[in-house]
């Protein structure tokens, strides 16, 4: 009986062994999986600005059935494609405000057979195929174990689409170099313009393309530039059908095609030539310290542990091993494809003037090249070892993999899961607010600050209730409640723009009770304020009750005034109860008079002339009655000045309502003091000297 194959002896154990690869890759594809759905739905915690509008975009277009190929915001926009995958995983999910999260960390899973494929396609082209298949595994594995992918794999960004882009680009590109046919190279050219749909970084695609053909050209000699360059026009021509759509639009939109290169290049095109090239020169410094320093790594806490480089020491040692491997081989085609397609994807790094920090979000559509010299690295480190050590090679490599691992998983959901900075990196205070009245409204009435609801600077509260039944409080001057509701009333308030709403609500409601507020970390100061009415909480009624009625749809259900005694040129407040008793109101406005005694019995038709006014939509504006729901009360506040040369002991106090539209007064009904004109007369006040 024939003897089973063994593996060459100059090839690493642990990574030859897979003799049934597809079973490996689904193992690393298991492992990214864990790495990037582990408590997905709380780390990160909150929802960041950019994932928000990207849900909201997603939202839009599946209710509007509205379709775009670019999405334009004041920065430049969204590409389609994080936009799609966000409709998708929204359908998917039920329209889960996390669907963004999950489409992306789903992706990004979906991405490593990709990356795997093109990697075996890339080694395929210089070596063995059993030893371009182990190579691929380990660059897979090492892209699945990357901090830096993890950490942004798990954000629901548009930075990580051109990694599978461009491993799409460069594999198909691959094997057209492998077996000359040209179909390939059309394939390669479809997916390069499918990758202009990801996002900015795929821009520099082509570039890999054009210095990967022309290095192989290069290398192969005068006999194959012709043929080389007939590859690149039919990849061109391939990619240019399909960019049409969005390249037609940027045609039409010139500056949301640059808006975004123009704010990330700002200080580098105003600086001058000398000083740009010294700037590009310092920032490809930083960018290539960044990949294996502490220190030199992305300093944004979103993303990143601030300073750390993208590799550990260990995948550090092979990555940079690997380029040494493949400048070594600089002949070889595979090292073409990786060196081209690795400095491609590092220029938008290079090129941002924005801190001196490199953005580790530009790069991820470098990681799968750097994943894959790590693996030439890891290849070659074993190969030495092995030389002098058969049985450790196996095992060192294998345990400089776990430590990779370990540190990985350690510095994300660990140190980076317990850094401070995230509260306000991912508005957690917000998100928490946003889904405290989610929470609140399945057990009855939420009333909201204002703004919450109406500024589109709060993203989370458009998100998750837009189009819902939570109210807004109109703000500090009014307040809306409903006397003994029938299920529990919860106030959510911006105790930063609204600081007297709280303490109103305590008066008003003595039964109800202060929530738990939503403070900051790690500084404990309130940002919003709860308070909860349970059902059936009587308010404390209004000083003088009534019973007038205006119109078919509005109630006066008390008023009172303060001073009690006014005094010439002296201001007085008065607050109206108004209690709708129909829904869809027109917008009426209110009007408060005071006149001389006896002043406002002239006869109809006489416009008698007051000694002061107020005359606005309720609230001062801040809530017209068209928002009005039946049975709610609006506690609407006016103020008006005594003339500082009134000489009677008292003034009359009228008020009454009219359609703003029309300008007709309401007719008032089941009230004692009516007067001519539609109007009420509230009480005479004393005037003191």
């Amino acid at each position: 009986m024939a003897k089973a194959a063994t593996a060459p002896p100059h090839q690493p154990a642990a990574v030859t062994s897979a003799g049934r690869p597809l079973l490996w890759l689904a193992l690393i594809c298991v492992l990214g999986a864990g790495l990037r759905f582990y408590r997905l739905g709380s780390l990160p915690p909150g929802l960041f600005a950019d994932e928000a509008l990207v849900s909201l975009f997603a939202r839009q277009v599946a209710s509007a059935h509205w379709f775009p190929v670019y999405f334009p915001q004041g920065f430049g926009g969204y590409h389609p494609a994080i936009v799609y995958l966000t409709v998708l995983a929204r359908w998917l999910t039920a329209n889960h405000p996390l669907a963004v999260r999950f489409g992306v960390a789903a992706a990004g899973v979906a991405s490593l057979p990709l990356v795997y494929l093109a990697l075996r396609a890339v080694f395929a082209l210089d070596m063995p195929s059993p030893r371009a298949t182990r190579l691929a595994l380990l660059g897979t594995l090492t892209l699945t174990i990357t901090f830096s992918s993890v950490a942004v794999n798990r954000l629901g960004f548009e930075v990580m689409l051109p990694a599978a882009a461009g491993a799409g680009v460069v594999g198909l590109l691959a094997v057209g170099l492998r077996t000359g046919r040209r179909r390939y190279y059309w394939l390669a050219g479809l997916a390069l313009g499918l990758a202009q749909y990801t996002y900015y970084s795929a821009r520099f695609l082509p570039l890999a393309v054009t210095g990967a053909l022309l290095w192989v050209a290069l290398v192969a000699g005068r006999p194959t530039w012709r043929s080389r360059l007939l590859d690149l026009a039919h990849t061109a021509a391939a990619s240019l059908v399909i960019y049409a759509p969005l390249g037609l639009y940027f045609w039409r939109n010139p500056g949301l095609f640059l808006a975004r290169a123009a704010a990330t290049t700002q200080g580098l095109t105003a600086a001058g030539p000398v000083a740009a090239l010294g700037h590009l020169l310092a920032a490809a410094a930083r960018t290539l310290l960044a990949i294996s320093l502490p220190g030199f790594g992305d300093q944004l806490a979103r993303h990143n542990l601030p300073g750390r480089p993208v590799f550990d020491v260990f995948l550090s040692l092979l990555f940079w091993l690997g380029v040494f491997v493949a400048l070594r081989a600089w002949r070889r085609r595979s090292a073409a494809l990786l060196l081209t397609w690795l400095a491609a994807l590092l220029l938008p790094v290079v090129i941002a003037f924005e801190g001196q920090s490199p953005h580790f979000t530009r790069l991820q559509g470098a990681l799968p090249a750097m994943a894959g010299l790590a693996a030439l690295g890891g290849v070659a480190l074993w190969e030495v070892v092995a030389a002098h050590r058969p049985r450790w090679a196996t095992g060192l490599l294998a345990l400089g993999l776990m430590f990779s691992l370990s540190v990985s998983a350690y510095d994300y959901f660990v140190r980076w899961a317990a850094s401070p900075a995230l509260f306000d990196a991912f508005q957690v205070g917000e998100w928490r607010a946003a889904q405290l009245t989610v929470t609140e409204l399945a057990a009855g009435r939420v009333y909201l600050s204002p703004e919450l609801i109406s500024d589109p600077e709060h993203l989370d509260f458009d998100l998750l209730l837009r189009g819902g039944p939570a109210r807004d409080i109109p703000g500090p001057g009014c307040l809306v409640y409903v006397d003994r509701p029938a299920s529990p009333v919860t106030y959510l308030v911006d105790v930063l723009q609204d600081p007297l709403t709280l303490a109103r609500l305590s008066t008003l409601y003595p039964a109800g009770h202060a929530g738990a507020p939503i403070l900051h970390a790690p500084e404990p100061w309130p940002l919003y304020g709860v308070y909860q009415v349970p059902a059936g909480a009587a308010a404390v009624p209004v000083a003088h009750a009534s019973t007038a009625r205006f119109g078919a749809g509005v109630a006066l259900a008390g008023f009172e005034w303060s001073p009690a005694t006014l005094h010439p040129g002296q201001t007085l407040t008065v607050t109206l109860r108004w209690q709708a008793t129909a829904a869809a109101l027109p917008d009426y406005n209110v009007f408060v008079h005071l006149y001389l005694p006896g002043g406002e019995t002239q006869s109809p038709g006489v416009s008698p002339q007051p000694v002061a006014q107020s005359d606005n939509a309720p609230c001062r504006g801040a809530f017209a009655t068209s928002r009005w729901q039946a049975g709610e009360i609006v506690i609407d506040v006016h103020t008006l000045t005594l003339p500082p040369d009134y000489a009677p002991d008292r003034v009359g106090l009228v008020v009454g309502l009219y359609d703003w539209a029309t300008q007709v007064r309401q007719p008032v009904a089941d009230a004692d003091a009516l007067l001519p004109d539609n109007r009420l007369k509230l009480a005479d006040l004393p005037v003191g000297p």
